[in-house]
């Protein structure tokens, strides 16, 4: 746990290299860079990640609890950039994917092919409504759904899927109603898909999961 705090920097500086903040025509108006604090904030918001995630697998083994940390970050990761960017680039999702699939070997938690059955029925999922919803989701939703479901495995990958779908229409329904966004403000659904896959980790590995 001593790493705790330098991974955290770690995603900061990460997040900072994301290359859709070179791109003037994107205006940087996300929630973390208006408040400018996202620098000294995320270390801290990870580290208390970590603790709550160590708290809730302790049972585990030490290599896929480190496993599942790695995760944690990540998918801290991924929140930030799409929160500040309204994107999840292909350089943050694909190099988390390929992490998901090699470390599943040395994962407890869940085998290849469940993980792989997870993954692909949480792609085609959200690639659906990518198509359906015309521009309400994204690609970059669909990949992140894939990498869910790697992590989580059937049946939790739909239990972390819902979780991030109604985390997201309770804070949109919440910004609509204080008038800080509308009908016709694009808001990424990335970040409550995030936070939806660490809450049925955190399920998942203190025993109270699906699967």
């Amino acid at each position: 746990m001593v790493f705790v705090l330098p991974v955290g920097w770690l995603v900061v500086r990460l997040a900072d290299r994301a290359p859709q903040y070179a791109r003037t025509e994107r205006p940087r108006d996300g929630f973390f860079v208006r408040w400018r604090w996202r620098s000294q904030a995320v270390p801290f918001i990870n580290a208390a990640a970590w603790g709550l995630t160590a708290y809730a697998g302790h049972q585990l083994d030490r290599i896929t609890l480190a496993l599942v940390l790695l995760h944690t970050s990540i998918l801290l990761l991924i929140l930030v950039v799409d929160a500040e960017t309204r994107l999840i680039p292909d350089v943050v999702i694909w190099p988390a994917i390929l992490f998901a699939c090699l470390a599943i070997p040395l994962d407890s938690r869940v085998a290849f092919p469940n993980a792989l059955l997870a993954g692909v029925g949480g792609f085609l999922t959200f690639f659906l409504l990518a198509v359906l919803t015309r521009g309400g989701f994204a690609l970059g939703d669909a990949n992140l759904a894939l990498y869910i479901g790697l992590i989580t495995g059937h049946p939790d990958v739909w239990r972390a899927l819902i979780y991030g779908i109604f985390i997201g229409g309770g804070i949109i329904v919440v910004l609509l109603l204080m008038r800080r966004v509308t009908l016709k403000t694009y808001v990424p659904y990335g970040p409550f898909l995030c936070l939806g896959a660490w809450l049925a980790l955190l399920l998942q590995i203190s025993g109270r999961g699906v699967g």
